[in-house]
């Protein structure tokens, strides 16, 4: 996504929820801020009429439009009024019903395509406060519903659609600083919000039918915007200075599905304790990472071979934290990824293992490590990316990496692993092509040998294989204390590799 995209996408969802994130004390100064922040986010403003009426701005025939990515987008709003209240107070009210405008490409046909939506509010209050530098907003909906009205120009009844977002409870805050440098903060909550989506294709039997409720929603963030920058130059923007740090945290959610395909037929239920998703990114690096927790959902059909499917897990979460710019210097970077106590339902141990050999614990994998790295390149440079996607020029180098936990567990079977790693990035030869390491990695295992000999006695590993794994594990790591462990210390030293002291580079 570029920053146009995100600065644009900002300022429309201000619009929808009626939160005019650049109000000032007066309604002409509201509205003069607000149509210079269009301006410098891409945006066209255009208007009917611009009047005032005693205590009230009136503005009618409000159309913001906007290209982003070859999509163009407009919001039609037949009015807004700005109302001075006489206390150092404006009140900001809109049409309660009004429509959004956006033309692609179909993803599937590349063809241009139309969609129309349909935006309406109920309950809706927002009380602008404060100085001309410094301005407070409070915004209270009891309803914001976002609906598909028509594709290229059919409406969705006629289609067979229903397509609905219904945000509910809506209780937020939102300021406003600066001028040459702008800062946008806001602290949203809403009870709940309901998905509903439901097609169906005119020429055959295919339908989907998918509802999901989502509860306790609650987003905080921040966004900086310098004066006069290009938001089509994600890098040049970084640069001057943008800056976004947002979160997200939601509730308990369930959800199901009801899919039509010619004559196959599959349904499902499914939940979620939680989650939360968090964004950062600024002039010298990028954060991003999510969790969601409690997961589970079952599933059934005319293709699948069980009464129904079950898979659940504890916990999953991933996270990155990485330079966004060149670096002359070694940057700090993290990653995370784990999946906890990942369970499947009986009918599919049952066809995988129909004995019952194999221990049916839930299975886990995580993968917990930091480092430092130097760019050669901008991440936003899209000529760098693409060479190192193509493998052409590698974006940067691996200064160093320590493993704080890497953990595989399940099937009765367990491996940890810790260490830290140097990278000597001048050498590329001694390890044909890589950058010589220095440094440890540590692995302990436990129930090795027992899988080995329940696979083995499952067909899945031959006999006569059995003894040369065996023999690759001795090679490679050597008893623990406990029954049924294994220990590895793998060390790079001297240009060498030795794993338990014993040579094998």
């Amino acid at each position: 996504m570029t920053l146009f995209k995100l600065a644009g996408t900002t300022a429309i969802a201000a619009l929808v929820t009626g939160q005019a994130a650049w109000a000032e004390v007066t309604p002409e100064e509201i509205w003069q801020k607000w149509k210079d922040m269009s301006a410098a986010t891409g945006q066209t403003l255009t208007t009917t009429s611009e009047a005032r009426d005693g205590d009230t701005l009136l503005i009618e025939g409000v159309v913001f439009a906007s290209t982003q990515e070859g999509a163009e987008s407009s919001m039609m709003i037949d009015e807004i009024a700005l109302t001075d209240l006489g206390d150092g107070t404006v009140e900001i009210t809109m049409s309660e019903a009004y429509q959004m405008a956006v033309t692609g490409k179909d993803a599937a046909t590349d063809q241009p395509t139309d969609v129309l939506l349909d935006i309406t509010t109920a309950g809706m209050s927002v009380l602008a406060s404060g100085t001309v530098e410094e301005t407070a907003y409070a915004v209270q909906a009891d309803e914001l519903k976002i609906a598909l009205a028509s594709v290229d120009g059919v409406a969705a009844a006629e289609l067979g659609s229903d397509v609905a977002v219904t945000i509910k409870g809506i209780d937020g805050s939102y300021s406003s600083e600066g001028t040459d440098l702008q800062v946008i903060a806001s602290d949203v909550k809403a009870d709940g919000v309901e998905i509903a989506v439901k097609t169906a294709e005119p020429d055959t039997k295919n339908t989907v039918d998918f509802t999901a409720t989502m509860a306790a929603i609650s987003s905080v963030g921040s966004i900086t915007i310098p004066a006069n920058t290009d938001f089509t130059d994600t890098a040049a923007a970084i640069a001057a200075g943008f800056l976004f740090d947002g979160g997200l945290t939601f509730g308990q959610t369930d959800f199901s599905f009801d899919v039509l395909d010619g004559e196959e037929t599959t349904k499902g239920t499914g939940t979620m304790a939680g989650g939360d998703l968090n964004v950062l990114m600024d002039a010298t690096h990028m954060e991003y990472g999510t969790t969601t927790t409690g997961f589970g959902v079952t599933v059934s059909g005319s293709s699948i071979p069980f009464p129904e499917v079950k898979v659940a897990f504890a916990e999953s979460a991933f996270a990155v934290t990485m330079p966004t710019t060149k670096t002359d210097a070694p940057a700090d970077f993290t990653i995370l990824t784990k999946l906890v106590d990942l369970t499947i339902s009986d009918d599919i141990w049952g066809m995988l293992d129909p004995a019952a050999n194999l221990p049916r614990d839930p299975l886990t994998f995580i993968l917990d490590a930091t480092g430092t790295g130097t760019l050669s390149a901008s991440i936003f440079d899209e000529a760098a990316m693409a060479a190192a996607e193509t493998g052409e020029a590698a974006p940067g180098d691996l200064n160093s990496l320590d493993l704080a936990d890497l953990t595989v567990k399940g099937l009765g079977a367990e491996i940890k692993g810790t260490g830290a790693l140097t990278f000597d990035n001048t050498d590329k030869v001694t390890f044909q092509g890589m950058p010589k390491p220095t440094g440890t990695l540590s692995f302990n295992a436990s129930g090795i040998n027992a899988l080995l000999d329940k696979l083995t006695a499952m067909g899945m590993i031959p006999e006569d294989q059995l003894m040369g794994a065996r023999m690759m594990m001795g090679m490679f790591a050597k008893p623990g204390t406990g029954e049924d462990t294994l220990v590895s210390d793998v060390e790079f030293k001297d240009g060498g590799l030795f794993v338990n002291g014993m040579q094998l580079q």
